[in-house]
C-alpha cells in the first residue's frame, strides 16, 4: 500500500479520523459522537478524557475499515476546536472539563482585563486582536477567582488537538494560535510571566510550540499500544479545525479564494498579504510562510439550525431544511439574527440575543425556517464583506466546508445572500488539512502548496442574478438591526 496519510478532527459535536493517499483522495473515515455539558447558564464543558477515547476508536476504526498496516502511515496530525481551555496535573493528565469556546462565564473578566492592561493587550499577544472572554487569560481569572485549587494543581494549559498530541507523544505541544494569550503570536514564545499581577500563575504553565505544519514529537510506545499506531511515526503539530478547513479546501494557497467553514459555528475568512491592521472586528492569524490569514468566527450557525429544529420540528433537520425550501428569498420579509449565544465576529458581544424581526400575521412556519438560514449566511457575508475591507483583497469565490454547508437549499442561499459562486471540495477538509500538515511535518510535501495541488473542486452553486436586489436589501436591514438593538441588549444583560 502506498503512503497514508491520518488526520483527525475532535469537533465540539464528534471525534473523527481520516485516511488519505497522497493524492488527497479518503481511504477511510471513522467517527465517534461527543457531547457537552451546560452546568450553569453561559458554561459550556466537556469531558476531556472522552475527548482521548474517542480519538483511540477512531484511529482503530480507520485501520480496521481500511486494512492498512500501522507502517502504512507516514504521519499523523490532529485539529480541533478553539479557543478551548484544558488544564493538564504535573503527569499531563485533565483536571477538571474543558471549558469550550462557546462558554461565556469569563465575560467579565475579560472587560477587567481589557481596562486593566489596555494597549498592553496587544503587546503581550504579539497581534492587534481584541479581548475576548474565550481566550485563556480571562478564563484563567475566573478560574482564580471560584476554582482557586484546582488551578494551584495546574501545570499546562491545552487545547483539544493539544491534548490529543499530548497523549500520542507524551508532551504538551501546541501551535502559537491555539496557545494565544499565553504564548505571544510574533516570537512564538511563552508570556505567562506577563500575567502573574494579574492571576497566580505557574511560569511554565503554557505549552511547547511548534508549527502548524512543524514536528511535535513521534508516536510513543505507549499511544502505540493504545491505538494501533507504530511506535516512531511522525505526529505534526496541527491547527484549530476553522484552520484545518481552510487548508483542506485548498483557500491558504489559492488567490481570489474566501472560505467559509460551517459546523456547529461558523468561521469565515481570506488569506491576504501585508501587516496586520488591527480591526476589532475580525482576527489576524499569523499562519505558516509568513501568510495573514484574516478571518472571524461566529456563534452559532449550524446550532441556529438545531435550535430551530428542535423547537419547532420535533427535531428533524431535514424537516426544516425542507419547509426553507417552500418559503421565498428574503422569507417574505422576516429577518433573524443567529445571536442565540452572543455573537463574536464581527460584532463581539456576548450580551447580543437571537431575534425575528418582521413577524407578520403572513408569515408561516417555512418562513421563520428561512429566515433562520438567511440570518446564518448573512452573518458570513458580514464577516467576508470586513474581510475584502481590512485585508485589502477581493474575494470573487468561496470555498465551503463543514458538515452544515452540504445542504442544496442552504448552500443555494448562502450563494445568492454571498452574491458569489460557492465551490465545494472535500466531504471532510477538517481531517484533510490535518493530514496535509501531517504530510509536511514527515516530509512527504516539501509545503502546503505542494500538498494542495490535487485538491479539486467537486461542484459550484452559482448565485441567482435574480435574488440579488432582495439579499442586498435584507442584509442592510440584518446589519443595522445590531447597532439599534445593542442598548436594549445590555439593559437585558443587567437584569
Amino acid at each position: 500500500m502506498t503512503a497514508l496519510l491520518l488526520g483527525l478532527d475532535a469537533g465540539t459535536s464528534a471525534c473523527r479520523a481520516a485516511l488519505y493517499d497522497t493524492r488527497n483522495r479518503l481511504v477511510a473515515l471513522s467517527s465517534v459522537p461527543l457531547t457537552v455539558e451546560r452546568p450553569a447558564p453561559g458554561w459550556v464543558e466537556q469531558d476531556v478524557e472522552s475527548i482521548w477515547a474517542a480519538a483511540r476508536a477512531t484511529i482503530r476504526g480507520v485501520l480496521a475499515a481500511s486494512g492498512a498496516r500501522p507502517g502504512d502511515i507516514a504521519g499523523v496530525a490532529a485539529c480541533g476546536h478553539s479557543p478551548t481551555l484544558i488544564l493538564l496535573d504535573s503527569r499531563l493528565r485533565p483536571i477538571r472539563p474543558a471549558i469550550v469556546w462557546q462558554d461565556t462565564r469569563a465575560s467579565g473578566e475579560a472587560r477587567e482585563i481589557a481596562q486593566a492592561v489596555g494597549d498592553d493587550w496587544k503587546r503581550i499577544l504579539g497581534a492587534p486582536l481584541p479581548v475576548s472572554q474565550s481566550f485563556h487569560p480571562p478564563r484563567l481569572l475566573w478560574l482564580s477567582r471560584h476554582e482557586p485549587e484546582v488551578l494551584a494543581r495546574a501545570r499546562k494549559v491545552v487545547e483539544p488537538k493539544d491534548y490529543i498530541n499530548t497523549r500520542l507523544v507524551g508532551r504538551a505541544v501546541s501551535d502559537a494560535w491555539s496557545g494565544k494569550g499565553l504564548i505571544n503570536l510574533a516570537t512564538r514564545r511563552s508570556v505567562v510571566a506577563e500575567w502573574c499581577d494579574v492571576v497566580p500563575l505557574p511560569v511554565d504553565l503554557a505549552p511547547d510550540v511548534t508549527e502548524p505544519q512543524g514536528l511535535a514529537g513521534v508516536v510513543s510506545d505507549e499511544a502505540a499500544r493504545e491505538t494501533g499506531l507504530l511506535a516512531g511515526t511522525p505526529v505534526g503539530g496541527g491547527w484549530t479545525d476553522g484552520q484545518c478547513c481552510m487548508i483542506g479546501t485548498g483557500a491558504f494557497v489559492g488567490r481570489g479564494l474566501g472560505w467559509l467553514v460551517s459546523g456547529t459555528s461558523e468561521v469565515a475568512g481570506a488569506v491576504c498579504s501585508g501587516p496586520p491592521v488591527g480591526d476589532p472586528r475580525l482576527t489576524e492569524v499569523p499562519g505558516p510562510y509568513g501568510r495573514r490569514v484574516v478571518m472571524g468566527p461566529t456563534q452559532c450557525s449550524g446550532a441556529s439550525l438545531v435550535w430551530f429544529a428542535g423547537q419547532f420540528v420535533g427535531g428533524d433537520v431535514e424537516r426544516a431544511l425542507a419547509l426553507a425550501a417552500e418559503s421565498e428569498p428574503g422569507a417574505r420579509g422576516l429577518v433573524f439574527l443567529p445571536y442565540l449565544e452572543g455573537e463574536r465576529a464581527p460584532i463581539w458581544d456576548p450580551a447580543a440575543r437571537g431575534l425575528f424581526f418582521g413577524i407578520s400575521l403572513r408569515h408561516e412556519l417555512a418562513d421563520f425556517a428561512r429566515a433562520v438560514l438567511e440570518g446564518v449566511a448573512a452573518g458570513g457575508r458580514h464577516i467576508l464583506e470586513a474581510v475584502e475591507e481590512v485585508g485589502a483583497v477581493r474575494i470573487e469565490r468561496v470555498r465551503l466546508a463543514g458538515g452544515a454547508g452540504r445542504g442544496e437549499v442552504w448552500n443555494q442561499i448562502k450563494a445568492d445572500m454571498l452574491g458569489r459562486p460557492i465551490e465545494l471540495t472535500s466531504q471532510q477538509p477538517g481531517t484533510l488539512g490535518a493530514a496535509m500538515l501531517a504530510g509536511v511535518a514527515a516530509g512527504v510535501w516539501r509545503d502546503l502548496d505542494e500538498a494542495s495541488a490535487a485538491i479539486e473542486v467537486t461542484a459550484t452553486v452559482e448565485p441567482r442574478p435574480e435574488t440579488r436586489a432582495i439579499y442586498d436589501r435584507q442584509f442592510a436591514l440584518f446589519r443595522d438591526l445590531y447597532p439599534a438593538l445593542r442598548p436594549l441588549f445590555e439593559r437585558a444583560a443587567q437584569g
